[in-house]
């Protein structure tokens, strides 16, 4: 089992004019193996998206004419992501998992970035742990 070591940093920056105060920033690092990974937010949708980037997966952005989705791809694997609002829905040939994006709860959060990891990806799971 691989261990993900995710850290947080906040940064303070200036609105830009005299009406507006500091605005506050969190950027995540998502640390696999000895490389750091940025990550936007804490979702199901980025951490999964680093992983499977980081295990070899390719991403592409695939337009039909009623819809846009993401592709991953390694090697003979294929795995598409769809997004509506706050629901994901990846699936492979045969496996299909459907959740939120945002789970507020860490522990919830992880069980369902494994769930899509080990389920759809066939990526061995991964061990969080937040610094």
């Amino acid at each position: 089992m691989q261990e993900a070591i995710i850290t947080s940093t906040v940064d303070l920056t200036d609105g830009g004019c005299n009406a507006c105060g500091l605005m506050e920033d969190t950027v995540y690092t998502l640390a696999i193996n000895g490389v750091d990974i940025p990550v936007d937010r804490l979702t199901v949708k980025h951490i999964v998206s680093a992983i499977a980037i980081r295990n070899g997966y390719k991403q592409e952005l695939v337009m039909d004419m009623m819809d846009e989705y993401v592709r991953y791809c390694k090697a003979a694997r294929t795995v598409s992501f769809h997004e509506e609002y706050d629901q994901l829905t990846y699936s492979d040939n045969g496996n299909t998992v459907t959740t939120k994006n945002k789970i507020a709860d860490l522990e919830d959060l992880f069980a369902t970035v494994n769930q899509v990891l080990t389920k759809v990806f066939q990526l061995e799971a991964v061990h969080f742990v937040v610094s």
